[in-house]
């Protein structure tokens, strides 16, 4: 009896874990039907172009990247308030996450609570995720601390603000939408 309940208990975890590894990712499956009906044929933001648009933007908010940490084409940036002697320890400190290409265009949620205990592991005053797609945080009530979620239309309504001569820019890419609503086709060479 001992062995039949054992069994059943060891089949269960072993049909578990071949579920987790060979099921596929419904974000992935959603982008590729996504790309395969749109007209839109604008190339994807690079992580460096995203790097380089978020420090320009914190830079404008009067803020300097003090620390940097890259973790394959995302990055993970410490920010702190300009000060003309340098950075002070006494400053308030700005956790900043940038994924260029999540899968399936989507940011999911455990990015989001990473992002949270990342800020709280730094005691710092707010966190943001910046992403030129779509972010996830359906089911994310009660986080202990500020997260500002930037996507890509309301990264585009930044660089409108605070960068106008970037935000042009920023139409010729996937994930932005124009100022008009439509989209726009890469233009062939």
């Amino acid at each position: 009896m001992i062995a039949i309940v054992l069994f059943a208990v060891i089949f269960m975890f072993a049909l578990a874990l071949l579920l987790a590894c060979f099921a596929p990712n419904p974000n992935l499956s959603r982008a590729v039907e996504a790309d395969r009906l749109s007209n839109d044929r604008r190339p994807r933001l690079s992580g460096g172009a995203l790097r380089e648009l978020a420090v320009a933007l914190l830079d404008q908010l009067g803020l300097v990247v003090v620390e940097e940490e890259v973790r394959g084409d995302e990055r993970r940036l410490i920010a702190a308030p300009k000060d003309p002697d340098g950075p002070s320890l006494q400053a308030s400190r700005y956790v900043v996450f940038l994924s260029p290409s999540p899968p399936g265009d989507v940011v999911e949620q455990p990015l989001i609570v990473e992002l949270s205990e990342y800020v709280k592991a730094e005691r710092a005053a707010v966190g943001m995720l910046i992403t030129p797609y779509h972010i996830s945080n359906a089911g994310l009530a009660g986080l202990d601390v500020p997260i500002e979620l930037v996507d890509g239309a309301r990264l585009r309504q930044l660089a409108a603000t605070y960068l106008p001569a970037r935000a042009a820019q920023l139409d010729r890419f996937r994930g932005f939408p124009s100022p008009s609503g439509a989209l726009q086709p890469a233009a062939s060479a």
